[in-house]
């Protein structure tokens, strides 16, 4: 007997089967095809994030983030004042961890052995928490030692830093941190009357010089900077930028000649660094008072014309006739 299986065709002459597989494959094939679009854009975007991330860490890396590293680390990180700190705070854990695990009776959480060890390692000594067993109370003992010489060391090391801070700045090697004050430049009876005018008016003053070592003791109430008047970074350490006025007087100890053209270097070099700033020059010899004019002086002091006409006014007195 022959069977015949009958199944409803589809207008195109397939069966279900055939339909429901072929629409199943061509359903597959799109979502396949979406899924590959979205991937490729996917990666695609990662690259070009990917790519405008690292371009833009690269930059502040190199502008921003990793100067301010290295200056932290060369700074900070070798400093005492960095590593004591983070050696005590290691320290206190591990004897207070210690000292719950030898005597929990006594020290029952390890917050009450970091407690116990950070009163111990400052040499306060409250003495709420003490240690009973022998063990515990040779831990002590080194822990005592130890604190008593890092807490010297850490003195010793602010008292030296002090010091120091100190010397430089009586020696004229600190950067002035304040503005609107007066520069004056040489140390000679000029400048020394013209400090101490500045100085009744309440006026915050800056010397510079390169032939003192340190100022003298009647004289350290101001700011000091040693170096040749100039030399750009004499003047970035005296804060040219946010002075209010620089006075310039000539240097006694070489020839006029040579006097003023130090005095004409300087005052380029003040007018080249703040323009605005209010400068009066010393000027000795005649010709260079138009150089004086040129290189930008507000205010031009021919001393030896001052000397000469009191020598004038001398000699025209009756007594002299």
């Amino acid at each position: 007997m022959n069977i015949l299986v009958f199944s409803p065709l589809h207008p195109q002459g397939k069966n279900q089967f055939e339909t429901r597989s072929d629409f199943m494959f061509k359903w597959h094939s799109i979502s396949i095809s979406i899924s590959l679009t979205c991937s490729n854009l996917a990666v695609i975007s990662f690259r070009i994030n990917f790519k405008s991330k690292h371009i833009l860490t690269e930059k502040y890396l190199k502008k921003g983030f990793l100067p301010m590293y290295q200056r932290f680390r060369k700074s900070q990180l070798q400093s005492p004042f960095f590593k004591i700190p983070i050696f005590l705070l290691l320290l206190m854990g591990l004897f207070g961890f210690f000292m719950h695990m030898i005597e929990p009776q006594t020290f029952q959480t390890t917050f009450d052995g970091i407690w116990w060890a950070f009163i111990t390692l400052t040499t306060v000594g409250y003495g709420d928490f003490f240690p009973k067993a022998i063990g515990a109370r040779m831990i002590s003992m080194v822990l005592i030692l130890i604190g008593i010489g890092y807490m010297s060391y850490l003195a010793f090391t602010v008292a030296e830093k002090t010091f120091a801070m100190h010397r430089k700045r009586r020696e004229g090697y600190m950067k002035y941190k304040g503005s609107q004050h007066h520069i004056v430049i040489g140390w000679n009876e000029r400048s020394r009357r013209l400090i101490q005018h500045l100085k009744e008016n309440r006026q915050a003053i800056v010397i510079i010089d390169a032939s003192l070592s340190h100022l003298p003791a009647e004289y350290t109430d101001f700011s000091f900077v040693r170096g040749l008047a100039y030399e750009i970074d004499t003047l970035k350490r005296a804060k040219i930028q946010a002075a209010q006025q620089v006075w310039i007087t000539a240097n006694n100890a070489v020839s006029e000649d040579i006097a003023d053209k130090d005095t004409l270097i300087t005052l380029l070099s003040v007018k080249g660094e703040a323009p605005h700033i209010f400068c009066a020059a010393e000027i000795l010899t005649e010709a260079q008072l138009t150089n004086a004019k040129r290189a930008g002086a507000d205010q031009i002091i021919q001393s030896n014309r001052l000397i000469t006409n009191a020598f004038i006014e001398c000699v025209s007195l009756p007594h002299n006739q």
